[in-house]
């Protein structure tokens, strides 16, 4: 299975530790694996949802936690390739009931 995305990423400058991506246009596609073979796939996300992955040793800095609280941005598990395994693999093969 391919994973494909358009990727930002930001680095903060005196938090070095600190970095914010954000995946927009994911899809996924099992047959020509080769990324060569072109840009498609199916997307993960529904319409124009964008994926914002914080990434920080230790606890989150404050000034950053009252950005996201205040923006209703709150913590939340996700994993591309389990999302797309359970709505396109398992269903398209028949393992879920409707």
């Amino acid at each position: 299975m391919a994973d494909i995305s358009s990727l930002s990423v930001f680095a903060a400058i005196q938090d070095s530790g600190l970095r914010i991506t954000f995946d927009t246009n994911i899809r996924w596609r099992d047959e020509e694996l080769d990324l060569r073979c072109g840009d498609y796939g199916q997307p993960v996300l529904l319409g124009e949802q964008i994926l914002m992955e914080i990434k920080m040793p230790g606890a989150c800095l404050l000034w950053l936690a009252h950005i996201l609280n205040d923006s209703g941005i709150y913590p939340t598990s996700f994993s591309k390739y389990g999302t797309c395994y359970k709505n396109f693999i398992i269903s398209r093969e028949g393992f879920l009931s409707a």
